[in-house]
């Protein structure tokens, strides 16, 4: 009978460890989005658990990819991205989401032992916000600066122009 050292098995305890928690984490993740999507929202209790896995990388594309599958992206022939119109619940959670995404590009980026990687999504997450919108129909009523109102007395809100955390 051959003896495994102690350290190895440490090892790899250690290893199966990790991967479980990265797998409750891509599920803890992918089921906050599909409530999201549902236009269930998400809690405040939740909330914070996202935002600190919004610090890892990974973790902010899985989140991106799957709110991007979700809606049908149209590129025009000049290569404009058309603007989705989403139900107010639904934008609700989209904004707490972009705001736990941008919560983790700001701590990765200024993080000391990240030396500013992981910023893929960044761009993704700024097409995200700028191509979001829910529309408010007929309160013919002005509102603040940041609500761009149309002639036809409807009210567009979207995502970058509440994206603070």
């Amino acid at each position: 009978m051959r003896l495994v050292p102690l350290e190895n098995i440490f090892k790899v305890s250690i290893f199966n460890r990790n991967l479980l928690f990265h797998s409750e984490n891509q599920s803890f993740i992918k089921e906050n989005v599909k409530a999201v999507l549902e236009g269930e929202g998400i809690g405040w209790l939740k909330l914070k658990r996202m935002k600190n896995l919004m610090e890892d990388e990974q973790y902010r594309v899985l989140v991106v990819q799957r709110i991007n599958k979700n809606f049908a992206r149209k590129i025009t022939a000049d290569d404009h991205i058309i603007d989705v119109l989403v139900t107010r619940p639904v934008w609700k959670g989209l904004l707490k989401l972009l705001n736990a995404l941008i919560y983790g590009l700001d701590q990765s980026y200024h993080s000391s032992n990240s030396n500013a990687s992981g910023m893929a999504s960044a761009f993704a997450i700024l097409e995200m916000a700028h191509t979001m919108y829910w529309e408010k129909e007929g309160t013919g009523e002005e509102s603040q600066a940041s609500v761009v109102t149309y002639s036809q007395g409807t009210e567009r809100h979207t995502l970058f122009m509440y994206s603070v955390y």
